[in-house]
């Protein structure tokens, strides 16, 4: 529908009140329209109101319920909120799947895949609409870069509707580039099958843009997915994932997949800091007189529970500030909506600075130089964001939680031998970042010493990443092979 669109384009330029206006303007005429209603609890969970998008999306999943991309936004939104365990979001992910999988029954595109020929190198497909200027090309493009020619012919099957440069770089990396904005989930599965890949790879799980009926129609004999999505797909036919033994835990994390865990003994990120990069200088408080917190995670990260526990510690640590950077910030109702958060806590509005995003990426790394110590968002932790300010010097203080994308921070600094930058409960986190404003001498000795401890650890490591993962990758085989 045109109106579902074009609030999407709306929210896209964070124009958040106005594509909320025109959705409730179509509601108004339309009350149980899925398209609106999903579009609706899209710019509410872009807006940082998560239970609301959740409410809005159940609405939408009511009056659609066979729309997968709706209910793949349900669950992305699920990761995001304090009142849904692991559990819940397992179960929800396996409704995914009985809902919305490609029906394979008579249709011999969906049939079972075709098993690498003896002595060939195993061809491994990447499918993503991420391969652009985008938070998973950061972490991806060191495994295309440095996996093992020799042993792996790489596929990249690409959704991406507006390439860029890094769209370009990666295009000259891969061995091979297909196109697939233009084709149907069934017409995909007959490519990825007619180019007999072996092990196909999952970079979006229910993230925007995700092909996940692909994958639940075999198109790959081994499928398995990684990086762009911090839980379980739900999918049975999705047969691995990757990650770490920190980011999840032997056991519960087991019980609660429907994929095997690979866990990846240096973790599962490799991170390619930009070459450009700013220098990384004194902390801020050397000139500014008082210590500047700060956290540039998507508001959607930003919990009640996170800015209740961001308040006290602003009132703790005296006369400090919180500088806020995201995208949806350029929305004026959401910057004053979040500055008044603050205030129901008792913080004063100059207390708290709130900026969009900075397009220029040097100039963006260039306001870590602001902050003195980054504030990590829960349940949802950052990714991207822990690794640039861990590279513009800036420690950051997570709080670990029970399920991957409350733990990402805690595998992240253990890999930097940080341990004790990680809390276990808030109170913990709130005295870790209390007790790092106070200590100038650490906080100086780590600004200027976290880049190289970073680019020296297994998380800047890519030659020794593409290894590990293409022992996974083999690994995956001969787990195939065997069952």
């Amino acid at each position: 529908m045109n109106l579902a669109n074009l609030a999407k384009e709306l929210r896209m330029q964070a124009h958040l009140s106005a594509s909320e206006n025109l959705c409730q303007w179509g509601l108004m005429r339309y009350p149980d329209h899925a398209l609106i209603l999903t579009a609706l609890g899209a710019t509410r969970l872009s807006q940082g109101l998560v239970e609301e998008a959740i409410s809005c999306l159940r609405l939408a999943l009511d009056a659609g319920p066979k729309i997968y991309n709706t209910h793949s936004n349900l669950l992305m939104a699920m990761n995001y909120s304090e009142h849904f365990s692991q559990a819940d979001i397992y179960f929800e992910s396996r409704k995914w799947e009985a809902l919305h999988s490609i029906e394979s029954s008579g249709d011999e595109s969906c049939d079972g895949g075709i098993i690498q020929s003896e002595g060939k190198r195993i061809r491994v497909g990447f499918v993503s609409s991420d391969f652009r200027a985008h938070s998973v090309s950061y972490f991806f493009e060191p495994l295309l870069k440095y996996i093992d020619d020799n042993r792996f012919e790489t596929y990249c099957y690409s959704d991406v509707t507006v390439p860029d440069v890094v769209t370009e770089r990666l295009k000259g990396l891969s061995g091979h580039w297909v196109e697939t904005a233009s084709l149907n989930d069934v017409a995909l599965v007959k490519q990825i099958r007619a180019d007999r890949i072996d092990i196909l790879v999952d970079l979006a799980g229910h993230t925007g843009g995700n092909r996940l009926r692909v994958f639940s129609g075999r198109a790959a004999p081994i499928q398995t997915t990684w990086l762009g999505y911090p839980n379980t797909t739900g999918l049975s036919s999705i047969d691995f994932r990757l990650t770490d033994e920190i980011a999840d835990p032997f056991g519960e994390a087991d019980r609660l997949h429907s994929e095997k865990l690979i866990r990846l003994k240096n973790g599962f990120l490799c991170y390619q800091p930009l070459a450009s990069a700013p220098e990384n200088g004194l902390p801020a408080c050397f000139t500014k007189r008082h210590i500047t917190f700060g956290s540039f995670n998507n508001i959607s990260k930003m919990s009640s529970g996170v800015i209740a526990v961001w308040a006290r510690i602003l009132r703790r640590v005296k006369n400090s500030q919180l500088l806020l950077k995201c995208h949806n910030f350029a929305d004026h109702d959401t910057a004053e909506r979040f500055i008044g958060y603050f205030a129901d806590f008792g913080i004063a509005r100059d207390r708290i600075e709130v900026r969009p995003v900075v397009p220029d990426p040097n100039q963006h790394l260039a306001v870590y130089n602001e902050i003195d110590i980054a504030l990590d968002t829960f349940p949802y932790n950052g990714t991207t964001t822990t690794c640039e300010a861990l590279w513009m010097g800036v420690p950051v203080i997570t709080l670990s939680g029970e399920r991957h994308a409350a733990r990402v921070g805690a595998s992240i600094l253990t890999r930097l031998g940080l341990t004790d930058l990680v809390a276990s409960s808030a109170t913990e986190y709130i005295s870790l970042a209390e007790g790092l404003s106070n200590d100038l001498v650490r906080l100086e000795k780590l600004h200027q010493s976290l880049r190289l401890t970073l680019a020296s650890s297994a998380l800047c490591d890519a030659g020794n990443f593409a290894q590990e993962v293409g022992a996974a990758f083999e690994n995956m085989l001969s787990l195939s092979i065997v069952n």
